[in-house]
């Protein structure tokens, strides 16, 4: 898939995802530019999605499949402009804000 149509792919998820968490609307902070901490970020991808890659989106230029195991640390080279981590079924979705915060949600079946 190119990263045009992961990007849009990924868009549509967050639209229609229901998100986890009911404090702050369900974001949690995990650290900003240098701040940002690759480890909680792996920890939480790790527990969140169970498949073996996800997608990784950034713009509609920079949007690539990446092992969900080595996602945490492809998200830190990208995070200072915000990312999308998206499964390759498009029904689960993790939004990583450049300001440091992220959320999980996930599209009813």
């Amino acid at each position: 898939m190119d990263s045009k149509n992961i990007y849009i792919a990924a868009q549509n998820t967050s639209r229609l995802a229901s998100w986890i968490g009911d404090e702050n609307d369900g974001w949690v902070f995990i650290g900003d530019g240098k701040d940002f901490d690759s480890t909680t970020a792996q920890d939480a991808i790790d527990s969140f999605f169970k498949e073996e890659s996800v997608y990784l989106s950034v713009n509609r230029h920079q949007g690539f499949e990446v092992s969900t195991s080595k996602a945490g640390w492809e998200l830190r080279k990208h995070i200072d402009a915000g990312a999308w981590l998206v499964n390759p079924a498009f029904k689960k979705v993790m939004v990583f804000s450049k300001t440091g915060v992220y959320r999980c949600g996930k599209v009813a079946s």
